[in-house]
């Protein structure tokens, strides 16, 4: 015979298949109680994502997408000489590069563009705790979110007059 509750099938013949029932059901609750309670989760691989572009990106995909850049900027990479820092602007979006082979970071400076989690340039902070939570640090001007995997991974935003003025998604120099 099968009985139901509102949410677990309950089996009278099975007594040890009911206690695994309620342990995974129980599993599956208390790991979810976080994001039941409005709590943000800690910044993963898709937060590093802004509309269309991601540091996981080649620079040529961002080509792709974005199409050339409307100005490059380079400078001398202060810890490494032989290498150097490269950003390609576009209108509302910076792409920094290391030695134009792989993204380092992504900045947002228009509110065009969002997070995948919403945050925009121009929102308030209170909006930043709400899809965030409380930052990893915290400055004079800028908080920062630490990736969970690597303390260098980050989301660092730039407040200014109670406003988010721009948005960084990937590595620290360290």
């Amino acid at each position: 015979m099968i009985g139901y509750s509102s949410h677990v099938i309950i089996s009278s013949r099975s007594p040890r298949l009911n206690r695994a029932v309620a342990s995974a059901f129980a599993l599956i609750i208390s790991s979810s109680v976080g994001a039941i309670a409005g709590v943000p989760s800690p910044l993963a691989p898709e937060d590093f994502v802004a509309g269309s572009v991601s540091e996981l990106m080649t620079p040529d995909k961002i080509r792709e997408k974005l199409g050339p850049p409307e100005s490059v900027m380079r400078s001398p990479d202060p810890l490494d000489r032989s290498a150097e820092l490269i950003t390609w602007r576009y209108a509302g979006l910076d792409v920094d590069l290391a030695n134009e082979s792989s993204v380092r970071g992504i900045t947002l400076t228009d509110p065009r563009y969002k997070t995948s989690r919403g945050l925009r340039v121009g929102d308030r902070p209170s909006k930043i705790t709400k899809l965030y939570g409380k930052p990893s640090n915290k400055y004079k001007s800028a908080w920062d979110y630490q990736a969970a995997d690597n303390e260098l991974h980050v989301m660092r935003v730039k407040v200014e007059a109670s406003r988010v003025k721009w948005i960084y998604l990937g590595w620290l120099h360290d």
